[in-house]
């Protein structure tokens, strides 16, 4: 879905935008200029760059610092900081709202994004796991089956109603959306980068992908795995400690912001079956679209 992006140019190279509303919110949340610039991936010099540059823009500062002592060193907003950054968000939402049907308009007009054209071969299935018993992974197998309405044929999660622990604490009848789950291979190699090797299987999902990108993909996409498998999109997969109990900080790495900071999460996709199949590694990953309007996903 289109949104707007907000930026306020007040001249001679002063402007108030998206990143730094996100570094006054992180501020006023970890009451550290250095934390909240490590947040957003930015280094210490950059964050209080930034917090200078919003403070030289007003008349009256918008961060106010503490140094070091009994009580220790921070920052905080002034009631000044919190009015800029409360007046921004409104506006957004303001602007958001006067332009919706507009917005709308040109969604609908987007093409499709390079690796999501409607039944073109857009990947490939790299591995394929599956666990009779709830475990934090799962094993590789040369191939796995899929029932319709069910699930993974043999895997913990299959079923009509919610397998997944938790959910099944929460309320048993809910319907299973989460029956079979994929991650993006292209995530294993962004977590080598960070430290963290990571085989198909170990964070526990059915398929690790290459090619799709899985989570740019909306509600109700079909994914059609070799032969015969289909698979409806539901939402993505929320991410949980016990990544953490596997190698700390892992979670940390499957979790991101974007620019507007918004919560990412990177931990994969879930799926419902629609169409039987087996499927094994290097099968194809056609991708179909659902009709307009899109939904994005969200955690399921």
């Amino acid at each position: 879905m289109a949104r707007i992006t907000l930026r306020i140019d007040f001249g001679d190279g002063r402007a108030l935008g998206p990143g730094k509303v996100r570094l006054l919110e992180l501020v006023h949340q970890t009451g550290s200029i250095s934390a909240a610039g490590r947040a957003m991936g930015m280094s210490y010099r950059r964050a209080w760059l930034l917090v200078g540059a919003l403070n030289q823009t007003f008349r009256l500062p918008v961060v106010e610092t503490r140094g070091g002592g009994v009580g220790g060193g921070g920052a905080s907003l002034t009631a000044f900081g919190s009015g800029v950054m409360e007046a921004y968000r409104a506006m957004e939402r303001d602007a958001h709202d006067a332009l919706a049907t507009r917005l709308h308009e040109l969604d609908a007009a987007l093409a499709t994004p390079s690796g999501m054209a409607g039944n073109a071969a857009a990947g490939v299935v790299m591995a394929v796991c599956c666990s009779a018993t709830h475990r934090f992974s799962k094993p590789t197998q040369s191939r796995i089956r899929l029932l319709a309405g069910l699930g993974v044929e043999g895997d913990a999660h299959l079923g009509i109603t919610v397998k997944h622990r938790s959910r099944v604490a929460q309320d048993p009848t809910q319907p299973n959306l989460r029956q079979i789950h994929l991650i993006h291979g292209e995530l294993h190699d962004e977590l080598l980068a960070a430290g963290f090797r990571v085989a198909p299987g170990i964070m526990g999902e059915n398929v690790t992908t290459r090619g799709v990108n899985l989570l740019a993909l909306v509600r109700g996409t079909r994914l059609h795995l070799g032969a015969t498998a289909v698979v409806e999109v539901t939402g993505l997969r929320n991410p949980c400690k016990q990544l953490d109990d596997y190698r700390l900080g892992l979670l940390a790495a499957v979790l991101d912001h974007d620019k507007e900071g918004n919560l990412v999460r990177k931990a994969g996709i879930m799926g419902v079956v629609l169409a039987a199949g087996e499927v094994e590694p290097g099968d194809t990953i056609r991708v179909e679209l659902p009709p307009l309007p899109h939904q994005r996903l969200e955690k399921v």
